[in-house]
């Protein structure tokens, strides 16, 4: 059985990259597969459409695949967004996946959304989930805003010292994850004290 499901994500895997690569026969596969009955499968096509996730067809399916009815498969397309976030729609959709009924998407969409872009339009919703009642989501948002909050170069709105501040107040977290929200949230502070303000 292991052997199979290797030779499954390999054959995926390839579809993806031939998908990406304009060759699309092979990639349709994939595409349908997103409608299979098993969420298994359509988790795990969502996982490998990553790849081609600039193809529009693709970004589309992916995009639907936030609203599926499982879970794990709205929270495997968040992670597959991650190479498209700055695009207008894919960071409406995945500040949409902040507020879902599942713990795993809200923790996906505040990882993707804080690790892979400058994004200050995410840091609202970032903050706002530092009050998760999940520890996990907690977690992945606090680590967020200190890679958000100021690029070298970058100024950043002088209310933004205030908001980070107003979270310290949050709850901890499982000794388990390590550092606690209140860490991290000390580091986006010192980053947007050593940064040029913006009126």
């Amino acid at each position: 059985m292991a052997e199979q499901t290797i030779t499954v994500e390999a054959h995926t895997l390839e579809e993806a990259r031939e998908l990406a690569q304009g060759q699309v026969p092979h990639g349709l596969s994939l595409l349908a597969a997103l409608g299979d009955p098993a969420h298994q499968v359509r988790a795990r096509a969502a996982g490998a459409l990553s790849h081609a996730a600039s193809v529009p067809e693709v970004l589309c399916a992916l995009l639907t695949a936030l609203h599926d009815p499982a879970k794990s498969v709205r929270s495997t397309a968040a992670l597959a967004l991650e190479q498209v976030v700055s695009r207008p729609e894919v960071l409406s959709a995945l500040l949409g996946a902040m507020r879902d009924q599942s713990e795993d998407v809200r923790s996906n969409a505040a990882y993707i959304l804080g690790h892979s872009v400058s994004q200050p339009e995410a840091i609202p919703a970032l903050l706002t989930a530092l009050r998760d009642p999940s520890d996990y989501v907690r977690v992945c948002a606090a680590g967020a805003p200190a890679t958000i909050v100021r690029k070298p170069g970058d100024a950043v709105r002088p209310s933004l010292a205030a908001e980070l501040a107003a979270g310290f107040d949050v709850p901890r977290v499982d000794e388990i994850f390590g550092l606690q929200p209140q860490d991290y949230l000390f580091a986006a502070l010192w980053r947007v004290a050593a940064g040029p303000q913006v009126k």
